[in-house]
């Protein structure tokens, strides 16, 4: 009995067409191999930055620090939206440095990282100090964003104005050792003009009823008692993807979730892209709330549609060299398969 196997009439026509077109196929293989190892290069090379935090803060230089402003968002998710913010940023004198208040990125990798690394450094020529935020987190593991921004709560302060960033990512609230430094600090700042809390979950949501985007109350009760006693100037949130602001408990707040995320509702007085610019000056802080406009042609697919957009580009990898390499197996395929089928019994009407 002869066991040999011998390919099919219609599997040695297709070898045969590909062995014609052997240059083809291998122009194929090569980009095909190419874009693997650019999406590997992509998801796993480093960041190339260590301790954000600390390289911002040797950059800050406030020239006046009893009259200055600085910038406050959140929540930009690697859309494009943040782009209007930065640019507005730099092309502003006034502004001295930001502050961005979580959800730096989509998804917490690598790749996005240094895509957002990159973006703020090319558009942004002024310290930029960022807090951690849910969707910075790979799970709830906080590790690449320590390695690559540094601490998860810190101080710092612009002449007599204390600046104080917590964690709160995981929406359980800060924990006992997180609790007692804030206590600290506080109490430490208690000579400042000003004492601003950054925090990305909020105390409380006042917009939905049904699935809370806060704190637990107790959380939210013991620390707005702890920031009233300590008399905080403001506080500063986001995860709401929209604007608000009030008095909560005696402590002024301003949500600003709206940095280029899908916006959380449709209600046109909260659910906008927006950011703050706040200017201090001898204490006296004033909040001026900034909104991003959306083209008439674009408002539907900006609103809704930046999510999907920077979903599809994380899952795709296009861009540049990317993009050129798709297109090229996208001509590529069809042209090998019709070529190598071209007379192949079966396959034509």
């Amino acid at each position: 009995m002869n066991l040999v196997h011998r390919p099919s009439r219609f599997g040695q026509a297709v070898l045969s067409a590909c062995r014609r077109q052997w240059l083809k196929v291998s122009l194929l293989g090569v980009c095909v191999l190419g874009l693997l190892g650019l999406e590997a290069w992509g998801h796993f090379a480093p960041v190339g930055v260590c301790d954000w935090t600390a390289d911002q803060l040797r950059e800050l230089r406030v020239s006046n620090t009893e009259d200055f402003h600085f910038v406050a968002f959140g929540d930009n998710e690697g859309s494009a939206i943040v782009k209007t913010i930065l640019d507005d940023i730099q092309s502003d004198p006034e502004v001295s440095f930001a502050l961005d208040i979580g959800d730096l990125v989509r998804a917490a990798t690598r790749k996005n990282y240094r895509d957002f690394v990159e973006q703020v450094r090319r558009r942004l020529k002024r310290p930029l100090l960022t807090a951690i935020g849910n969707r910075d987190m790979a799970g709830h593991d906080d590790g690449l964003y320590r390695k690559v921004f540094g601490p998860l709560y810190y101080t710092f302060h612009v002449g007599r104005n204390a600046f104080i960033v917590l964690d709160d990512a995981d929406g359980r609230g800060l924990g006992r050792a997180q609790t007692d430094w804030l206590e600290k600090e506080l109490a430490g700042a208690l000579e400042a003009d000003a004492r601003f809390v950054l925090m990305h979950v909020p105390l409380f949501d006042r917009a939905n009823q049904i699935i809370c985007d806060c704190l637990s109350e107790e959380e939210s009760e013991r620390l707005v008692a702890l920031f009233r006693r300590y008399r905080v100037t403001y506080v500063f949130a986001a995860h709401i993807h929209g604007y608000f602001a009030g008095n909560y408990g005696g402590v002024p707040y301003v949500v600003t979730g709206g940095g280029g995320g899908d916006l959380d509702g449709n209600d046109p007085g909260h659910y906008f892209y927006n950011y703050l610019k706040i200017g201090v000056c001898h204490g006296h802080v004033d909040v001026r709330l900034e909104r991003i406009p959306l083209s008439p042609v674009g408002t539907w697919l900006e609103q809704h549609g930046c999510g999907w957009w920077v979903d599809g580009r994380d899952l795709l990898g296009i861009r540049g060299l990317e993009l050129a390499l798709v297109m090229a197996v996208a001509a590529l395929v069809p042209l090998i398969v019709r070529t190598s089928f071209k007379g192949v019994p079966g396959t034509q009407p």
